[in-house]
């Protein structure tokens, strides 16, 4: 949790919401043995990003006094005697239709947030245009609806699955503790408000009675209408019962009362970054840091509202501020991991989620992304380890069970894998990850019609799911359906999977369909692009090169395949056949007599030149 400095006293805590799900991320092992015993694919991820898109509003006129003349200057009090049956409105009547008695700030929110009824028709309104106070409260009530309504109807998921199985998903504004953030409100209380009220209010925040601290904010409103901290505390019991919209209506008014302190402007950038508003609340937080420069938890907060719109090197920055800060909020650790394993920094990915975990053992999340820098690393066990951990935690973690799952089948337990499975599709029905990691556990038993129809199902919960694109491929290579698993590598590299492993099968494909100007091209995109396994790319273009009846180029790549990898027995065997094509039967002899010592200790499952 976000550690915050505002020095002068917190209140409450427990803001750390644990995270609403954590989506996985999935890859394919090595399968038709088409790659190298040691090679792998490489792996990238992207973050997930929930937001909830709000409807925002503003305020008419903030320029007025406090006084509250929020309608335009031609109101003149004859208008409001009209509107208010008739009876003589003072100026402090005025005020108090906006914010008292008939039309409370809640009323008036739906009115300010409405998008059907600009600023023109309110005056109209106001001018008595045939318009009673019912009238205005059954607008304000169907404004209301409609905000609600447009505010469920815009729940927006940003899912992008990585290149191996996990999906990291940032923590959002509500994972971060926002106790610090708040201390403002007691420096800023008249004289007449109890510390005592104010702090009762705080320790029912913390115990989620968020009615009965509304009950205390209305009273310290109560007694004075101005009361920009009693506003900034509703905002706050807002914010934290995910009334996002009601907490910016209620910041804003502490706004124009007069309140500028840190705490006001950082727990409205929270409010912003809530409602998908990522740049608005950079600004309310640079304003926030403007004032407080040493505040740890805004640092955190801004950082993660650029992680938010992509700008991964501005939220590294801000997320290192705040450790430099105060190291004690674990968010900020997970979050900077987030990037690092994003940029595939592994060492450093795995530093900040092992930091996290020691300031909150209890998170399922930490450990299961923690777990995922391990199977990047190739350390099975610790791996192994973690995700177990993660699942201990939380018997509901469907991505952990899924990750388990894909550890589980590359190792070649997959009982164990197809287990994991069905935990994380009961944990979460709508887990593509889990159908295609069951894929994937189905493949390596032979069982290919089964996997067909389960990554078909991960296919139908995402169609997007490049990964399960490639999985399917693979598993119509196995059914020798080469066609479709043409299309659906295009579609794999369509939707970005733009790694080796995708290459090197429709590489293979293309060679099974005789497409082999493709399949060059396939095979050298492979070499190119210096991954590991471009040992086999070697040998695999090399057989393409000895189709074409190309031998001196088929030579040099199969030379280079041994190069690379001295014990594999299927390029000396090709090399062989070269040789031999080209008359020079001593080598060609030689290199016979060497893949028959090595083919006994060698999966042979590679093209091979005789086809």
């Amino acid at each position: 949790m976000v550690g915050l400095s505002i020095a002068i006293i917190a209140i409450f805590t427990n803001l750390l919401v644990s995270l609403s799900e954590h989506q996985t991320r999935n890859t394919l092992s090595e399968a038709h043995n088409l790659t190298a015993k040691r090679s792998r694919a490489k792996w990238h991820y992207l973050s997930a990003i929930v937001t909830v898109i709000g409807v925002g509003y503003s305020f008419y006129d903030t320029n007025q006094t406090k006084k509250n003349r929020a309608i335009q200057d031609e109101l003149t009090i004859r208008t409001l005697t009209n509107l208010s049956n008739g009876q003589q409105k003072t100026i402090g009547t005025q005020k108090e239709l906006l914010i008292g008695q008939n039309n409370s700030i809640e009323e008036l929110n739906g009115l300010f947030e409405g998008q059907t009824r600009t600023i023109v028709e309110l005056n109209k309104l106001l001018n008595g245009q045939s318009h009673s106070i019912e009238e205005l409260n059954r607008l304000f009530e169907a404004q209301e609806q409609t905000r609600l309504s447009l505010l469920s109807g815009h729940d927006v998921t940003n899912e992008k699955f990585d290149q191996i199985t996990t999906i990291l998903e940032k923590k959002t504004a509500e994972n971060f503790d926002l106790s610090k953030v708040m201390s403002s409100v007691w420096a800023n209380l008249p004289k007449d408000v109890s510390a005592k009220l104010l702090e009762k209010a705080y320790g029912l925040v913390a115990e989620k009675d968020f009615d009965g601290a509304l009950r205390i904010a209305d009273k310290i409103i109560e007694r004075d209408k101005n009361s920009a901290p009693g506003y900034h505390l509703k905002g706050y019991i807002s914010y934290r019962s995910k009334k996002y919209a009601d907490a910016l209506t209620h910041l804003d008014l502490a706004v124009v009362l007069g309140e500028e302190t840190p705490s006001l402007y950082a727990l409205k950038g929270a409010t912003l970054s809530s409602l998908g508003k990522h740049q608005q609340a950079i600004s309310a937080y640079n304003h926030s840091i403007k004032m407080d420069e040493h505040a740890a938890s805004t640092f955190g907060f801004r950082g993660l509202a650029q992680q938010n719109l992509g700008n991964t090197q501005k939220a590294i920055s801000d997320y290192t501020t705040a450790i430099d800060l105060e190291d004690s909020n674990a968010p900020v650790r997970y979050n900077r991991g987030i990037i690092y394993h994003e940029n595939e920094q592994f060492q450093e990915a795995l530093l900040d989620f092992s930091r996290a975990i020691e300031l909150d053992e209890k998170d399922d999340a930490s450990y299961n992304s923690r777990g995922s820098c391990y199977l990047e690393l190739e350390k099975f066990d610790q791996a192994m380890s973690d995700f177990s951990t993660a699942i201990k935690l939380n018997r509901m973690n469907s991505v952990a069970y899924a990750n388990r799952a894909f550890l589980y089948a590359i190792i070649g337990k997959n009982q164990h894998a197809l287990k994991d499975c069905e935990s994380s599709i009961n944990s979460d029905p709508k887990n593509a990850n889990a159908r295609n990691n069951r894929a994937l556990a189905l493949f390596n038993l032979s069982r290919h019609q089964d996997a067909l129809a389960s990554v078909n199902q991960a296919l139908k919960l995402k169609p997007d799911f490049s990964k399960a694109y490639l999985n399917k491929a693979r598993i119509e290579v196995a059914l020798k359906d080469y066609k479709n698993a043409l299309s659906n590598l295009d579609k794999a590299l369509e939707l970005g999977l733009d790694q080796n492993l995708t290459y090197m099968y429709r590489g293979f494909v293309n060679f099974k369909l005789k497409n082999y100007d493709e399949a060059l091209v396939d095979f050298t995109k492979v070499i190119e692009q210096g991954d590991r396994e471009y040992a086999v790319a070697y040998n695999e273009r090399g057989v393409v090169y000895s189709r074409l009846d190309y031998y001196e180029e088929a030579l040099a790549d199969f030379s280079r395949a041994i190069e690379l990898d001295e014990f594999d027995a299927t390029s000396y065997r090709n090399r062989a056949i070269v040789f031999r094509k080209l008359g020079d039967k001593e080598n060609a002899a030689q290199d016979r007599k060497r893949y028959r010592e090595l083919k006994n200790g060698t999966k042979v499952n590679r093209i091979e030149a005789n086809k």
